[in-house]
This record gives C-alpha cells, sequence and structure tokens, in this order.
C-alpha cells in the first residue's frame, strides 16, 4: 500500500517551476479569452458606428435633395413674382353702377367703392348682384401694360 501512495503522491507533487508553468497557462488563457472578447466587442460597434453614419448620411443627402428641391421651388416663385411686379402696370377701371349690390356705395366718379349699410333706392335691372356683395367694371380698361 505505500507504493500506491507514494506512486499516487508523485503525480500530483509539484516543483516550483511546474507550479509556474500552471499559473502562466491560466493567465495566458484568460487573457487570450478577454482579449477576443474585446475584440468581438468593438467589431460589433464598430459595425453599429458604420451603419448610424451610412443612415445619417442617408438623411443628410435626403435633406440635401429637398433642400435643393424647396430652392428651386423658390427660384421659379421669385421669377414669377418679379415678372408680375415688373411687367404689369396698374389698370384704370372705371365700375359699372347698375351691377352693384344694393349694399355697395359707388363714388361719383366710378372709381371707388365702399361697403355701406345705406338702403338705396336704384332701379331693379337685370344686371344687379343680388346674393353677393359685387361690382362689375363698366365695358372696357384704360391704361397699359409693359410687357418685357
Amino acid at each position: 500500500m505505500c507504493n500506491d501512495v507514494c506512486v499516487l503522491g508523485e503525480i500530483f507533487y509539484t516543483t516550483p517551476w511546474r507550479m509556474t508553468f500552471i499559473v502562466l497557462c491560466c493567465l495566458g488563457a484568460v487573457t487570450v479569452i478577454g482579449l477576443s472578447l474585446a475584440i468581438y466587442c468593438m467589431c460589433n460597434k464598430k459595425d453599429k458606428l458604420r451603419k448610424e453614419k451610412d443612415d445619417i448620411w442617408e438623411q443628410n443627402h435626403d435633406l440635401c435633395d429637398q433642400n435643393y428641391d424647396r430652392t428651386e421651388e423658390l427660384k421659379i416663385l421669385t421669377s414669377q413674382l418679379d415678372f408680375v411686379n415688373t411687367n404689369w402696370s396698374p389698370v384704370d377701371v372705371t365700375l359699372d353702377p347698375d351691377s352693384a349690390h344694393r349694399n355697395l356705395i359707388l363714388s361719383d366718379d366710378g372709381k371707388q367703392v365702399r361697403h355701406g349699410e345705406l338702403d338705396q333706392v336704384l332701379s331693379d335691372n337685370g344686371n344687379r348682384f343680388s346674393n353677393w356683395s359685387s361690382v362689375l367694371g363698366n365695358v372696357g380698361f384704360s391704361g397699359s401694360s409693359t410687357m418685357r
């Protein structure tokens, strides 16, 4: 029996060099596992950041396209407004007193109109507005338009 115990004791007997080697192997294994996890986490984070960057770039690109479209619309509207403002002069209109609604009061020269609450006594011809406070212009216009 002593031989069995002695053999087992020799198997589990460790020298300081053997113990150092075992400890270094365990530390190396832990280091390799830790570094592998760190690299895996950094790669996942890098992929996530790359996806976020691509999404932000796409949103920025879409906003730039929308801004360009709005700028083009603004240019068109500005040119149309400039055309209207520069190419048309005021027109002298004389209003037709026979078509004016009863609540509209025309000036003597027929150039101005205002809303009044007077119950005017006016002839009831077929041309007078009865439902809407409106008035027509007289037969012709006078004035000029400057087309460029």
